[in-house]
């Protein structure tokens, strides 16, 4: 991807704003595609050696973490024209630098993504991770006006679980999770790497299916509202 800044943005601003123009499109790509996309992914998920010889009968030994904490995100490929056309319209969907407001999920967002980028044998935080993805959901169902303050997010939550994925076999583990998540005791729950892929994927499927089609409505009025504008006959002055 080439991003081309023009000469409004000035040299001191330009380490800020690519850094945010960049973050912009990675949950973009990560929405998009509903894989795992980041600058960095972990790399010691199951050793921490290199070699281990055992010295009595000179033969290469080796011990392993076993679950790996690695993610199965299916199998590897190449991204389809169809692929990047979702990423571009997430990246259209989602809110302007400017509009701060709305940035609340989207942090959240990245969180979940950076401290997956983290996961490893030397530091494991799905808790965290899970954590970041939830509030995430939270706060873009809040912005939808599916949530509102003072009510309970588990139902809320069940209820896009039913929409969207019915008979979804674990619905009640992720119920629980919720229950803890609002009880503020989601940091001494046991949470897998997979249940945190999952709450990743419930985030993209609620922007791809909530968010993203307002949000590109709400473009398609603005540029059907400047057209008209520009479309109007100038007035002439008075004599």
């Amino acid at each position: 991807m080439e991003l081309t800044l023009k000469d409004n943005v000035p040299i001191e601003a330009l380490w800020y704003f690519g850094w945010g123009l960049a973050r912009h499109f990675v949950v973009a790509l990560n929405m998009g595609t509903m894989g795992f996309w980041w600058w960095r992914l972990p790399e010691q998920v199951d050793r921490y050696w290199d070699s281990i010889t055992d010295l009595e009968n000179g033969q290469e030994i080796g011990v392993e973490r076993s679950p790996s904490l690695k993610i199965d995100w299916g199998e590897n490929r190449a991204l389809t024209e169809e692929d990047m056309y979702r990423v571009m319209t997430c990246f259209s969907a989602l809110p302007r630098p400017e509009q701060r407001d709305q940035h609340v999920a989207y942090n959240h967002y990245i969180g979940g993504l950076t401290f997956l980028s983290l996961n490893d044998i030397h530091w494991q935080n799905e808790p965290t991770a899970f954590g970041n993805f939830i509030l995430s959901l939270q706060a873009m169902m809040k912005d939808a006006g599916d949530f509102k303050e003072g009510t309970k997010f588990t139902a809320t939550f069940l209820a896009f679980l039913d929409a969207m994925f019915p008979g979804f076999d674990e619905r009640e583990r992720y119920a629980e999770l919720c229950h803890q998540f609002e009880a503020g005791q989601l940091g001494r729950a046991t949470v897998t790497l997979k249940e945190v892929s999952f709450i990743k994927l419930f985030c993209d499927a609620y922007f791809m299916r909530t968010i993203r089609p307002r949000a590109l409505d709400s473009l398609k009025a603005e540029a059907e509202c400047g057209a008209e504008r520009m479309s109007e006959p100038v007035g002439q002055e008075p004599a």
